[in-house]
């Protein structure tokens, strides 16, 4: 029993000498003691030392995030590369391919607003588009 009393007492004088130095946060600064501002500064700084910490962490991924993305862009130009290669064309080939397939479309879009009517006058022309495509 006097050793469970002496570890309690032990305890509280341990606590109340870590309490006794803790100053209150309400407490100005200038009202604080030598004792109590140095306890306010190093708990400053471990809170800036775990938020330095944290900071490098999320810097890490942050590169880590960066290096994957690069790694992937690599990898999808690479896929781009063997496609043009694949089916033997050049930039300038694909560049002309959009042009045309853009002027059909366009052509598409000017005969969905016409009337029946209208469309069976262009047949020839829908005909040739069909082909081209």
């Amino acid at each position: 029993m006097k050793k469970i009393y002496l570890m309690l007492l032990a305890l509280g004088l341990a606590g109340s000498s870590v309490f006794a130095q803790m100053p209150p946060e309400s407490k100005p600064d200038l009202e604080l003691t030598k004792e109590e501002a140095n306890f306010r500064i190093e708990d400053f700084q471990s809170k800036v030392n775990s938020l330095d910490a944290k900071l490098n962490e999320l810097n890490n991924k942050v590169t880590d995030l960066n290096n994957q993305i690069n790694s992937q862009k690599k990898s999808l130009q690479d896929c781009k590369e063997e496609l043009k290669r694949l089916l033997n064309v050049t930039d300038a080939d694909i560049d002309a391919f959009r042009q045309k397939l853009g002027y059909i479309e366009g052509k598409i879009r000017e005969f969905k607003g016409m009337s029946d009517d209208q469309l069976a006058e262009k047949t020839d022309q829908i005909k040739a588009l069909e082909n081209e495509l």
